[in-house]
């Protein structure tokens, strides 16, 4: 059984290794979703640095990868544009701006 202290650095390690992960795809995701890249963008024109801008970006998509999750389904580009059009979503009305 692990100590206290054992399993707070086994969980930080995990932590650091999906937080890599994450934004790395989080970075390469401005490249292929219109909607990432714009709000990257919009929080860099905010005052946001860079790495604020990808945690943020980061945020939004582990939302969505939640409730793929929990719906048993693929991302699927159009219907996240419905959600977010559903939802007055700010991103969705820069970029058609």
């Amino acid at each position: 059984m692990l100590s206290i202290s054992e399993a707070l650095r086994a969980s930080t390690a995990i932590s650091d290794t999906a937080a890599a992960q994450l934004g790395s795809g989080t970075s390469l995701s401005r490249q292929s979703c219109p909607w990432a890249a714009v709000y990257y963008e919009q929080l860099r024109t905010r005052g946001k640095n860079h790495a604020c801008a990808l945690r943020s970006l980061g945020q939004r998509w582990l939302k969505i990868l939640w409730k793929m999750w929990q719906t048993g389904t693929r991302y699927d580009a159009e219907l996240h544009a419905r959600n977010q059009l559903k939802h007055g979503s700010w991103v969705l009305k820069i970029q058609h701006a």
